[in-house]
């Protein structure tokens, strides 16, 4: 892979946290929707296509909540699963780092890898 693969933790939470606000502004939307009187529609007419459009928009916003629920549980378990990864990594560095710096005079702390895991070059 040439040029490697990031991913930011903080947006993928951000990303997390729009998705499930997403969902209740859906639901709410749909509720006040459902709440209209047919006196607030005006005729006969526009009453019952709102109330056409309103099952196929709950139905459509069901489907979108679902979708969006499995796709925040789906994020939440992947930034959980790279935060772990990416804490075990840089454990696994460091104790490399200070394995080489003091591991029993055999290297001296100053080596180009050293440097480098301690961000010094």
């Amino acid at each position: 892979m040439s040029g490697g693969f990031k991913i930011d933790i903080d947006q993928v939470g951000g990303l997390v946290t729009t998705l499930e606000n997403a969902g209740d502004r859906m639901t709410r939307a749909n509720n006040a929707l459902k709440d209209l009187a047919p006196s607030d529609m005006g005729s006969e007419e526009i009453d019952e296509s709102a109330g056409e459009f309103q099952d196929r928009w709950e139905h459509g916003i069901e489907k979108i909540i679902e979708f969006s629920t499995s796709l925040t549980d789906g994020l939440k378990q992947a930034r959980k699963l790279y935060v772990e990864m990416d804490s075990g990594a840089a454990s696994s560095l460091n104790q490399m780092s200070s394995e080489l710096s003091g591991g029993g005079g055999q290297q001296s702390g100053d080596s180009e890898i050293s440097c480098r895991l301690e961000g010094r070059a």
